[in-house]
């Protein structure tokens, strides 16, 4: 502890003493006491020595402070905002107290709550209750609650506790920003840049995030979550086109499919392209697993060779195996293509969720994001969805007409088609060593030779000699064949498939959502979007008011500290 003395020329004399000089502490705590209480009890003002004034920002303590000096907890103490009024506290002295008491009152506090005498568990029920009821109400008061704490354990001083005036600042800064919405210029804008934002973090997804997977791993799916979700969503049973009465039937196959191959990685948490990549080795799977068995047509190939097909005067073969060939094909093909769009559709559709969280957590203009209404946040996710769901209509429309020639005739040396090998090449002229530009030029003449060779030579798709009437033996032999030829039809079709996914969904997704998007959405008539909010209005002003008023208060304490 420090003493200053003054000499009678002015000069400051020091001398230290511990706090065990009693000697000396215990004469100025009684002359503070004795001072406090005349001022107290007798004048009735408050009391002119030690006056505290505890402010800073939200949390940092304030009333934890106080309540440590009073010995008792009387104030909020919690995360977030607690104390929401200023709380004027008056601690007296008193050796007589064997339990503290307290009398409490305030403009603002309910009269049931005002008395004298009252235990310190019954006071911090009544502030407690009153900061509850600010709470709820959403709001800052600089209507004070003033206590006097008398205990014998407490020195005599006072305490102000104020609400956070930084925290007031911040919310009045928001308010105005909010305000601002209201133009629709500035609303526009704002959402053209969350819309270029949502349409980076969605490319980055597609390419390949790793930050998406720590900040929302509640997000990532596994096959099955993404296969429940297309199940649930509405988009199930919308019309897509002609083929989607169909769709039902390649849904009861994935119904009945055991178990998935490991290669897909089913169980594995993915979001974004490698959703993609999983959705189509799924479809390919699939595909396989469903296409029909020719043999069970095994009834109706005699009645599809028909009679005098091109004149002649025996049944026709191959129109059976086409026939075979169509259907088994088309009853796959179609309802997977719709199966597919909807599928990655579902894929898509989330991410524009998810990146909409994105921007609004950890982002530079988030704060800004996050006043974005309600009601066009709504008008955005329908506007994508919209533009989604035509995506999904034209995609699916180039991916069967894509589709459709493939089983609508039938090719006999596809399934003899043999690529050139790298031994062959090999085995060609070994002369010498060729550079880059001969050996291709090598390949390319091998590639034709090979091509005239299999332009010209003969080949036995269905034999000649047939019966007059188709035989059981002969129908085995059609079937056989026509199972062979889907097989390897599928296989073809499958490559020709992907790459028409990736051209028409894939990167007709991401071309979309860069330019189709963003146009229809500036079409929007922003005048209608724009409603201006009449309680943010009101609330700014309540705001100011009691910006205001926490700073003419911390003034008068600041006055009321130089006065004395």
């Amino acid at each position: 502890m420090k003493i200053s003395m003054y000499d009678e020329e002015g000069e400051e004399k020091k001398q230290d003493f511990t706090e065990s000089d009693d000697y000396v502490r215990k004469p100025i705590k009684e002359f503070v006491a004795k001072v406090n209480r005349v001022y107290q009890d007798l004048l009735k003002r408050p009391a002119p020595f030690m006056t505290f004034v505890f402010c800073g920002m939200q949390s940092a303590g304030k009333s934890t402070i106080m309540e440590r000096f009073l010995n008792s907890v009387l104030n909020i103490v919690q995360a977030g905002t607690g104390t929401r009024c200023p709380l004027d506290t008056t601690c007296i002295h008193d050796s007589t107290k064997v339990e503290p008491s307290c009398e409490l009152w305030g403009e603002e506090l309910q009269d049931t709550f005002h008395g004298k005498d009252l235990p310190v568990n019954e006071v911090f029920k009544r502030i407690n209750a009153h900061t509850m009821m600010l709470g709820n109400e959403d709001r800052f008061s600089t209507k004070p609650i003033c206590l006097v704490y008398r205990a014998n354990n407490v020195q005599n001083m006072r305490f102000v506790d104020t609400p956070d005036l930084l925290r007031c600042q911040k919310e009045l800064k928001l308010l105005k920003d909010c305000q601002n919405l209201s133009d629709p210029k500035n609303l526009r804008n704002v959402v053209n840049r969350m819309l270029f934002r949502i349409q980076e973090k969605i490319q980055s997804y597609l390419d390949g995030n790793l930050e998406v997977g720590q900040k929302f791993p509640d997000k990532l799916q596994t096959l099955h979550d993404e296969l429940d979700e297309e199940e649930d969503s509405e988009w199930r049973d919308r019309e897509l086109n002609i083929h989607t009465a169909k769709e039902d039937g390649w849904r009861d196959r994935m119904a009945k499919l055991e178990e998935l191959p490991d290669q897909i990685q089913a169980d594995q948490l993915f979001l974004g392209g490698k959703q993609y990549q999983r959705a189509l080795e799924f479809f390919r799977v699939i595909m396989f697993d469903a296409l029909p068995d020719p043999f069970e047509l095994k009834d109706q190939v005699a009645n599809v060779t028909g009679y005098l097909c091109g004149g002649l005067q025996h049944e026709n073969w191959e129109r059976a195996m086409v026939e075979i060939t169509r259907v088994c094909l088309k009853d796959v093909s179609e309802p997977g293509m719709n199966f597919i769009a909807k599928h990655v559709g579902c894929i898509f559709r989330r991410l524009f969720m998810v990146a909409l969280n994105d921007v609004r957590q950890g982002e530079e203009f988030s704060a800004e994001f996050q006043l974005i209404p309600t009601g066009l946040e709504r008008f955005l996710v329908g506007k994508f969805d919209e533009m989604l769901w035509d995506l999904l209509v034209k995609a699916s429309s180039e991916l069967n007409s894509s589709m459709e020639p493939m089983y609508s005739t039938i090719d006999p040396n596809l399934l003899d088609y043999r690529k050139v090998s790298k031994q062959e090449l090999e085995n060609g002229d070994k002369e010498e060593k060729k550079t880059w530009f001969q050996s291709f030029k090598d390949v390319t003449q091998l590639v034709r030779e090979k091509h005239k060779k299999h332009a010209t030579e003969k080949k036995s798709f269905l034999p000649d000699q047939r019966t007059a009437m188709i035989t059981e033996e002969e129908t085995e032999m059609i079937l056989e064949r026509s199972f062979e030829y889907i097989l390897a039809m599928s296989e073809f079709n499958l490559i020709v498939c992907k790459f028409q996914l990736n051209h028409h969904l894939y990167e007709g997704f991401k071309k979309s959502l860069r330019s189709t998007l963003m146009s229809r959405i500036n079409e929007a008539n922003w005048e209608e979007l724009t409603q201006p909010n009449a309680d943010v209005a009101h609330r700014i002003t309540e705001i100011e008011g009691q910006i205001k008023g926490l700073r003419d208060s911390l003034l008068d304490v600041q006055r009321m500290q130089r006065s004395l």
